[in-house]
């Protein structure tokens, strides 16, 4: 009994299956990706991903945005190429000096003592000395002093808080814990007026064309 119950189910189910089974799979054909527009593998699909891959690119605020950034950049490092010609090379004066100041900076922190840089505008030398040298010693710095020679004159060097005079040897003075005088050196070179910026905390020397003064930096 219950085998005969279970073969008429089993029957009812296979007729029902095959009332409602799609005619397409009876005959054999393919789903075609047609029937679906939204599906990525469809001719829509493709097309559609091949347009938003042409039509990507930047907006007109991006590229203003970075025209913007690079003329900036340009603007500040004019100034760096109209000088590299007085910085480089090994026979540059100017450029000695600089380096002479900026290697100050460096040795005092590194030696962990005081360095004083001497500015002669009579004999048109600079020499570096410290607190720890005698007088023996400080005549032996004085005679391996740079001297300038006649392209390049050394006027004065102006300190903040101090008159500004005429005198024949100025001190700079640049600390152990990294900092130094804030002090403008007035040169002429070639016949150019220029000065060198010596900034406390900064840690290269600045050049600065024509002769700047202090109140000009306030």
């Amino acid at each position: 009994m219950n085998r005969l119950v279970c073969g008429r189910t089993a029957t009812r189910l296979r007729r029902c299956c095959k009332t409602f089974r799609p005619a397409w799979l009876d005959s054999g054909r393919k789903i075609s990706c047609t029937l679906f527009p939204g599906s990525p593998f469809s001719r829509q699909g493709i097309a559609l991903k091949r347009s938003e891959k042409i039509e990507h690119g930047f907006t007109l605020v991006e590229l203003i945005v970075v025209i913007s950034i690079v003329s900036g950049l340009l603007l500040f490092s004019l100034p760096v190429f109209r000088n590299m010609d007085l910085f480089s090379g090994s026979n540059t004066q100017v450029g000695q000096v600089a380096r002479l100041v900026n290697d100050l900076k460096n040795r005092a922190v590194e030696q962990n003592r005081d360095l004083i840089l001497h500015v002669e505008t009579g004999g048109n030398r600079v020499w570096v000395s410290d607190d720890s040298m005698d007088e023996q010693a400080l005549d032996a710095a004085r005679e391996n002093a740079f001297i300038f020679s006649g392209d390049l004159d050394i006027l004065d060097v102006e300190f903040p808080g101090i008159r500004r005079s005429r005198a024949d040897e100025y001190r700079i003075r640049f600390r152990r814990q990294g900092y130094s005088d804030f002090a403008l050196i007035h040169i002429i070179n070639k016949g150019k007026k220029l000065t060198l910026e010596i900034e406390p905390f900064l840690s290269r020397v600045e050049l600065l064309d024509d002769h700047v003064f202090l109140e000009d930096c306030i």
